[in-house]
């Protein structure tokens, strides 16, 4: 029974990972671990930008993996949510989510509020 469980658990991560994955490109969640010594199962939860760990992201890569992240949550919950960049010049290029982006970057001197219609 208790291998039946194993396998259970293993299927149900394994589904779970292929639906959230299908929101995602460079960003992959890690849900789970297994532990060496047992070969079992422990829950766990990290955010990867291309195989690297969360403390390990630059600044534009910590931007776009909530990008990611935000896409994420907008196509699991089908609301669609407006997204704030701030320091968005630290990002040269990302895909654009299907809502309203906002965007703060730094300007010298003093700036107009400007609004662009992509």
């Amino acid at each position: 029974m208790i291998e039946y469980a194993k396998s259970f658990n293993t299927k149900k991560l394994e589904l779970e990972a292929a639906e959230i994955n299908k929101y995602l490109d460079k960003v992959s969640l890690q849900l789970w671990k297994i532990v060496q010594s047992t070969g079992e199962i422990k829950d766990d939860f990290k955010i990867l930008y291309d195989g690297k760990e969360f403390n390990m992201f630059s600044y534009s890569e910590r931007i776009k993996a909530g990008l990611e992240i935000g896409n994420l949550i907008m196509g699991l919950t089908n609301i669609k949510f407006p997204i704030f960049i701030d320091n968005a010049e630290s990002i040269t290029a990302y895909s654009i989510p299907d809502t309203q982006i906002i965007e703060a970057r730094v300007k010298e001197g003093t700036a107009e509020l400007e609004v662009i219609n992509v």
